[in-house]
């Protein structure tokens, strides 16, 4: 334990100082200048998020959701989140992270990892389903003029990302057969063990899994107003659901290079990408977007880092 967590801050360090490196910081200010007071906005959408996101973890905790803390709940989130954003691990580091901190409450390890891996499953079912109202807004409720098949392009990734959400939903709820071990492969018996257990929960505490669906939806809905809220701010007309689209976007694209610490130029490219896909042609707002996305990503990450700073000889 002691050498793994000595690799998860010396990789945090250096992934730190590259994301650092890479920030022009007179860019970030003079672009923050532009916008002002109204930054407080930004942040408090992501506030919200986290909080949100919060809710729909805690939900996923069963009987044992009282024995910790909102406010704890948020900060390990946070600490969480930040280690994954600054390692090449990603999620994994992160969520490693958010189980191991639960066991000082008293929770059961299996329940910990459990709830962390429900948290996941449903962040991202949630994120799909939410994704597909937003292209069926943008397929049949706008006049689409980027590409000749761009429409083409997103009626079948509508139709791909139904199908999927419905296989998901399917072997969610499906009853299980009984679980028999598989004497070849250790993975399969995991991965059997886990799905038993989501199947049994679903089903024991069907009024807290729809909860926390209900909250992870709607922590996506908050993070996505900082994209409506910047464009609002730079004269662009949009609605909330362009923000949602754009939102959903990034995120997918940055998904695809999880591994980057910090996705450094990744985001920036998904920012790029989705001010075309809404139909917004100037050359230069997806500079303004990013920088700004940058600082609230600084943020919220110095005070993930601080902290774990505090906290780390209470966390384990």
């Amino acid at each position: 334990m002691k050498y793994i967590k000595l690799a998860l801050v010396i990789s945090i360090v250096i992934s730190v100082g590259l994301f650092l490196y890479s920030t022009d910081f007179n860019e970030v200010f003079a672009t923050l200048k532009q916008i002002g007071w109204k930054a407080g906005w930004i942040l408090l959408s992501t506030f919200a998020a986290y909080v949100l996101g919060t809710l729909g973890w805690k939900y996923c905790l069963g009987n044992d959701h009282n024995k910790v803390t909102l406010t704890r709940l948020f900060n390990y989130r946070l600490m969480g989140e930040t280690l994954a954003l600054f390692n090449p691990t990603s999620i994994i580091a992160g969520d490693w992270f958010k189980a191991e901190v639960l066991k000082k409450h008293h929770i059961e390890k299996e329940v910990a990892i459990n709830s962390v891996l429900l948290s996941r499953i449903l962040m991202v079912l949630s994120q799909m389903a939410l994704l597909i109202v937003a292209l069926v807004w943008l397929i049949f409720f706008t006049d689409m003029q980027l590409f000749p098949h761009f429409k083409e392009w997103m009626t079948g990734l509508l139709i791909l990302l139904l199908l999927l959400l419905i296989l998901a939903a399917y072997v969610l709820i499906k009853e299980p057969k009984q679980l028999t071990e598989n004497k070849k492969s250790k993975f399969f018996n995991q991965v059997k063990q886990y799905k038993a257990f989501l199947n049994s929960y679903l089903r024991q505490y069907p009024l807290y899994s729809a909860l926390a669906f209900l909250f992870l939806a709607l922590h996506w809905v908050a993070g996505s107003l900082e994209m409506y809220i910047i464009l609002k701010e730079l004269h662009y007309d949009v609605q909330v659901i362009h923000g949602l689209l754009m939102d959903m976007g990034v995120i997918l694209i940055k998904s695809v290079a999880a591994f980057i610490p910090g996705q450094l130029g990744i985001e920036e490219l998904g920012n790029k990408l989705v001010i075309m896909m809404v139909g917004i042609t100037s050359a230069s707002l997806w500079v303004t977007v990013s920088i700004i996305r940058r600082s609230r990503q600084l943020f919220w990450s110095i005070l993930g880092g601080l902290l774990y700073l505090f906290n780390r000889k209470k966390l384990f």
